[in-house]
């Protein structure tokens, strides 16, 4: 909800045994950390999700419950109807979403889309889990059907449960709880990528993973816009990349530094609407926008930044409508993806020390 906020992490999940008041149907809630968990029940899947989100970091979450149905179609329209709630989360709770998920039902294609379709209305980013035992082939074919705002996952992951038992779960709650602690401790514009994840035990498939191998599975999967887990010093998330099509926005850490600029500047251009619209006003705009776009270059999130009147749009009858136009634009910082070493024998050294003798 502008800089400094952290991540915001909605789920729409489902809950079987807990009270209703606080987590009432079909209704964004805010759940802060974990003591609001005691009230929830330990059947259904929202518990848990939760507690891996904030086994990472606490977390500020917005939680959308649905009806558990036994029957998958009335289950499917159930989460989708939730997830359509996201959208008015501001207007209810005060907070805007900028990770979506919905760990345990974003396998379902149905599902997915709809987390990427309220992302892109939210200027979030839609975290979608694999289906358990998804092959490469089947993950890479798969992330053909979704778009910039989407980041696919695979695999899952072992972790013990409430009960003490170990299982594979999906890995979005524990993806969307590493992300708000890389927001907080390093900032949003920091990719989440080769980033210890806590609380892992294993993962159901493992990716090859060879250092400076650049056609290795782990990094032939990023190439294709999947993120993977790797076991390097413990296990890591391993991709910068969103399901985009166009190279501008490939990686998560670009979208939401555009995300984040755009709706601190939408934040801040409230106090100015329906001011006179002369010059001071529109001078008062731009020296707002280019003192927030130069801390945060001070800040080390963007290379620069500036805002200026957009010389055609800004006409006699643009002025006369009530309407001002602003342009500005940012230099975003992409992430080190790869880093190529080129080696070289070079006899000199040898023939110097020769010589100096």
């Amino acid at each position: 909800t502008g800089t400094g906020s952290g991540v915001v992490s909605p789920f729409s999940d489902t809950l079987n045994g807990g009270e209703d008041e606080p987590f009432p149907l079909n209704t964004p809630v805010v759940v802060v950390g974990t003591a609001p968990l005691s009230r929830l029940g330990d059947a259904g899947t929202l518990k848990q999700a939760l507690i891996d989100l904030n086994e990472q970091r606490h977390a500020l979450s917005v939680v959308v419950r649905v009806e558990a149905q036994a029957d998958a179609d009335a289950q499917r329209a159930n989460l989708l109807s939730g997830i359509r709630q996201l959208s008015s989360s501001r207007s209810v709770v005060g907070y805007q979403p900028r990770i979506v998920i919905a760990p345990g039902f974003s396998e379902d294609d149905a599902v997915g889309k709809a987390l990427e379709t309220v992302a892109g209305k939210l200027r979030a980013v839609a975290y979608v889990d694999c289906a358990a035992g998804a092959t490469l082939s089947e993950v890479v074919q798969r992330r053909q059907r979704y778009g910039a705002r989407t980041e696919l996952l695979r695999p899952r992951v072992l972790a013990a449960q409430l009960d003490g038992q170990l299982a594979y779960r999906p890995y979005s709650a524990f993806a969307a709880g590493l992300r708000a602690r890389i927001d907080y401790e390093k900032g949003w514009w920091w990719s989440k990528s080769n980033q210890a994840v806590f609380n892992i035990l294993g993962v159901e498939q493992v990716d090859e993973f060879i250092l400076g191998e650049r056609n290795c599975d782990a990094n032939l999967l990023n190439m294709q816009n999947v993120s993977t887990l790797i076991r390097q010093a413990g296990f890591k998330h391993w991709g910068n990349r969103l399901c985009a099509s166009h190279p501008q926005w490939h990686f998560e850490s670009v979208r939401r530094t555009a995300d984040v600029i755009e709706d601190s500047i939408q934040l801040a251009m409230l106090g100015y609407v329906d001011r006179p619209l002369d010059r001071q006003n529109a001078d008062d705009i731009i020296g707002s926008v280019n003192a927030y776009l130069r801390r945060l270059v001070g800040e080390g999130a963007i290379f620069g930044g500036q805002a200026w009147l957009d010389p055609e749009l800004n006409t006699a009858e643009t002025l006369a409508a009530g309407e001002l136009y602003i342009n500005y634009d940012f230099g975003p910082k992409s992430p080190t993806e790869l880093i190529q070493m080129r080696v070289s024998i070079n006899n000199e050294y040898g023939l110097q020390e020769l010589t100096a003798l």
